[in-house]
């Protein structure tokens, strides 16, 4: 029963400090990429890099025939590459939550369980803009939609249930370990 309360609470409080947590996510999405020259651009262009590379080594210097007979090896790479960059950048990114909001901290009434889903929604911010790249890249390569597609939206809802327990285990481990 009391797990039922705390979850109740959570889930007030989130939707009680839903602006303050739409905000703290927009900043901590751009601010990463704030001095840089190319700005917040760095933040699709680095994973998009990324997986260029690995589908160049893979497929063409490599010489192995990779991909299966129904999708190309750029389609299935992007597939489990765009899945990999929201759950490493959410996880990673949460670590030193705690100490990035530090101000945050001495403000009586906040819920600091609240914090380690910023960053998981500002994370969720690039995976939508990396699925909208990834559906232009179905297109092309002429996968068009199915009724299989909305399986998406169940992992989507999962993998941040997951990322948003992982998030709240490693910053805390970080508060006693630096090493995280």
């Amino acid at each position: 029963m009391m797990i039922v309360s705390s979850a109740k609470t959570f889930f007030v409080d989130l939707k009680k400090n839903r602006k303050l947590l739409i905000d703290l996510a927009k900043r901590d999405f751009t601010s990463g990429y704030h001095g840089s020259i190319f700005g917040i651009t760095w933040v699709f262009v680095e994973p998009l890099v990324y997986m260029v590379l690995l589908w160049f080594f893979f497929s063409k210097a490599a010489k192995h025939p990779v991909g299966t007979s129904d999708f190309p090896f750029v389609v299935w790479l992007m597939c489990g590459m765009t899945m990999w960059t929201f759950v490493s950048n959410a996880v990673s990114g949460s670590v030193h939550i705690f100490s990035g909001h530090s101000y945050l901290l001495k403000q009586w009434g906040f819920n600091l369980s609240i914090l380690p889903f910023v960053h998981v929604v500002a994370m969720l911010f690039l995976h939508g803009a990396m699925l909208f790249l990834l559906i232009i890249l179905l297109l092309f390569h002429k996968i068009y939609p199915s009724f299989w597609w909305f399986q998406s939206i169940y992992y989507i809802f999962s993998t941040s249930i997951m990322v948003i327990g992982l998030s709240w285990l490693t910053a805390s481990i970080s508060l006693f370990i630096k090493d995280v």
